[in-house]
């Protein structure tokens, strides 16, 4: 029987193994340079981007006006602290007021300064319009809340309910485009009144008020 020594196939065993060593370096070295490409693409698409286009993305104002600057830095840079101190400086020019005091409660609530924030809205609701109090009070509201301060709960909901009843909500309208968790839908003013007596009723419960909460309900 003629044997075959292990010695005299062991270097092309070695040859393959190199080689498909080399195989595998050059797939690597490929997808590595196609993953560099893709991403210097994206990034060059980046910066092709008009203002517009960017802000449209991230849903932020264009501009450089303090208000702008604020959301650029709440919703891309995601630095809370000094979008609060954008928004201060947005409302203390008058630029976007009402929407710069709306926003930097919730951002101030977020961080747990829901103090400062219920003071900032007290102080400077005054300046804003009368279409803007009704969403000042929603805001207001959930400080409130998160602060466990019932009495003041039971005060707005009360002043929100007697402008129900003289038909000064919703601007005149049956209905309105409300915000819940991101999905907007249309809130009738019967069901508005639903869930502020809800609320109320709730209120009154916290307080132990008991027989005005079985009025309420």
């Amino acid at each position: 029987m003629y044997l075959v020594s292990p010695l005299s196939i062991a270097p092309s065993y070695l040859e393959i193994s190199h080689f498909q060593i080399s195989q595998i370096q050059s797939r690597i070295h490929s997808t590595s340079y196609a993953c560099d490409f893709i991403q210097s693409g994206q990034r060059m698409q980046k910066m092709l981007l008009s203002k517009e286009e960017f802000s449209s993305i991230h849903k932020v104002p264009v501009g450089d006006t303090p208000y702008a600057r604020a959301k650029h830095v709440q919703l891309v840079e995601k630095d809370p602290e000094a979008a609060i101190a954008l928004f201060w400086a947005a409302i203390n020019s008058g630029d976007r007021l009402e929407s710069a005091l709306k926003d930097m409660a919730i951002v101030m609530k977020q961080l747990g300064r829901s103090l400062e924030a219920i003071e900032a809205i007290k102080s400077f609701r005054h300046r804003c319009s009368l279409q803007a109090q009704e969403s000042l009070d929603n805001v207001l509201f959930d400080l409130y809340k998160k602060c466990g301060r019932v009495d003041e709960q039971i005060v707005v909901l009360k002043e929100k309910l007697r402008l129900i009843q003289h038909g000064l909500v919703f601007n005149g309208n049956p209905t309105k485009t409300a915000r819940s968790h991101g999905r907007k839908f249309q809130l009738s003013v019967k069901q508005e009144t639903g869930r502020l007596l809800s609320n109320l009723g709730w209120a009154y419960m916290e307080q132990h008020n008991y027989a005005a909460a079985e009025i309420v309900y």
